[in-house]
């Protein structure tokens, strides 16, 4: 379905399917979105803990619940609620559309467990500087 309709983007910006760069482009974008950008979408590709994040990372949502999910699975994965996320990101909606910004990031933290005793949040801060 991906697939046919960016057959229809490429016939409405007046571009030539039977050109030889052209031909596969809407099959190729099809699978960019599936196995790529969206594959987080499909828990079978939930992969080891080490890869945690990246797995989050390929749902389309915002970077709040991003962080929730990467807690959640830290404390399921460890076996504990002592878990602090700290995420400092860069949005392809800001890098290549909007405001296009290559430079920019967003900074969200939580922290779960002890870490929300503040000595041992102020620690955790330290620490990733």
């Amino acid at each position: 379905m991906i697939e046919d309709h960016f057959r229809k983007i490429i016939m409405i910006m007046g571009l030539d399917l039977s050109d030889d760069s052209l031909q596969n482009t809407p099959r190729r974008v099809a699978r960019m979105f599936e196995e790529e950008i969206f594959s987080g979408l499909d828990p079978g590709n939930k992969p080891e803990i080490t890869l945690l994040v990246q797995y989050y990372a390929r749902h389309p949502q915002v970077q709040e619940r991003l962080m929730v999910q990467i807690a959640e699975a830290l404390k399921e994965a460890m076996g504990t609620e002592d878990v602090a996320v700290y995420l400092d990101t860069t949005h392809m909606c800001v890098t290549m559309r909007g405001i296009q910004d290559p430079d920019s990031s967003t900074v969200t933290s939580s922290f779960h467990g002890a870490f929300r005793e503040e000595a041992r949040r102020k620690e955790f801060l330290e620490m990733i500087r």
